[in-house]
């Protein structure tokens, strides 16, 4: 959910009927306030605004942002890493600063068994931290066609093949 600058807002205006049922609907005015999907300049708007963000680590850990740029593809990163530690390091650096820019990265898979086991605990507390912080409204849809129709990650055995992107 990518912020668009209130002055720019007019040109994502929409109109809407406050009341499809009642006899003398009035028609109201709305402006987005974030990136619409669909539109044509959004991945451009999504590349551009990640591509900001990313590499303001730079300085900081100029392997971090290489990895990132290297293995994202539209919106999925895929990559393979030595170790379980260094895949666990970057699980925390990539949700902490990629959270940091409002981008939520979710969905993460792995052949390690006891690397899910640590992700699935960590992705459960802060699951249970933002019913806390909404008052145990989690607003967050997961429910995508492919969750419904093959299941859930966490139900697939890590040492079979794995689907990326979709499909």
């Amino acid at each position: 959910m990518i912020a668009v600058k209130k002055k720019d807002r007019d040109v994502l205006r929409f109109l809407w009927v406050d009341d499809v049922n009642s006899t003398e609907p009035k028609i109201v005015e709305y402006r987005f306030a974030q990136v619409v999907f669909g539109v044509t300049s959004s991945p451009f708007l999504f590349n551009a605004t990640f591509l900001k963000h990313i590499t303001s680590y730079e300085r900081e850990d100029p392997e971090f942002v290489n990895q990132m740029l290297r293995s994202l593809y539209v919106d999925y990163l895929s990559l393979s890493l030595e170790d379980e530690v260094k895949a666990y390091q970057l699980y925390l650096n990539s949700r902490e600063r990629m959270g940091q820019g409002g981008f939520n990265l979710r969905k993460w898979l792995t052949n390690s068994r006891p690397l899910m086991e640590k992700i699935k605990e960590m992705e459960s507390q802060r699951e249970l931290s933002i019913q806390t912080e909404k008052g145990n409204q989690l607003n967050e849809d997961d429910e995508t066609y492919n969750r419904i129709m093959v299941g859930g990650l966490e139900e697939r055995d890590v040492n079979t093949e794995q689907k990326v992107l979709g499909t």
